[in-house]
């Protein structure tokens, strides 16, 4: 969860809850280079060819690093910039899908009516992100009365090629 601008951690042994905060933010720090921007926006991301999981975040950039099996710490040495382009903005969301890697993310604010998602691939889950000239995935429609279409999330229905966006 992100408050105040740092990501904490907050634990169930079920998805219902109830949860139990960490007590200490996860990240509360900029990655190495990072001068301006907010520490949001978290998305872990377990890779199917790998087994292992990351988190992703960031307003302004988008970083990266492995958990550690505990699933509460990140591996700081993993800690990696992956901006993909000027468009990023913030809620980076990570799927796999035929070999490759899939990251979609807020373009524009939150506030904004033109909040939309733009996509990028690469052959690994720490990038670096290849993005194609046409990348708009979702956008507003005025015209069915649809704004402010950012900050998604790609489910897969088991055992299908269905996907969706949320």
């Amino acid at each position: 969860f992100t408050a105040a601008q740092k990501i904490g951690v907050a634990v169930s042994n079920e998805p219902t809850g109830p949860f139990i905060d960490s007590g200490a933010p996860l990240v509360n720090w900029k990655p190495e280079g990072v001068k301006g921007g907010q520490e949001i926006d978290p998305a872990v991301f377990r890779d199917p060819v790998s087994g292992k999981c990351y988190l992703y975040w960031g307003n302004g950039y988008m970083a990266v690093a492995e958990l550690n099996k505990d699933m509460v710490t990140v591996k700081k040495k993993t800690v990696k910039v992956i901006t993909p382009d000027k468009t990023f903005r913030e809620a980076a969301s990570v799927f796999y899908r035929d070999g490759l890697y899939y990251f979609l993310w807020s373009e524009d604010d939150t506030r904004s009516e033109n909040y939309r998602v733009r996509y990028g691939t690469s052959k690994s889950p720490m990038g670096p992100i290849e993005v194609p000239e046409n990348n708009l995935v979702i956008a507003k429609d005025p015209t069915r009365g649809i704004y402010g279409t950012g900050h998604n999330s790609v489910i897969n229905v088991p055992g299908t090629d269905e996907w969706y966006i949320v």
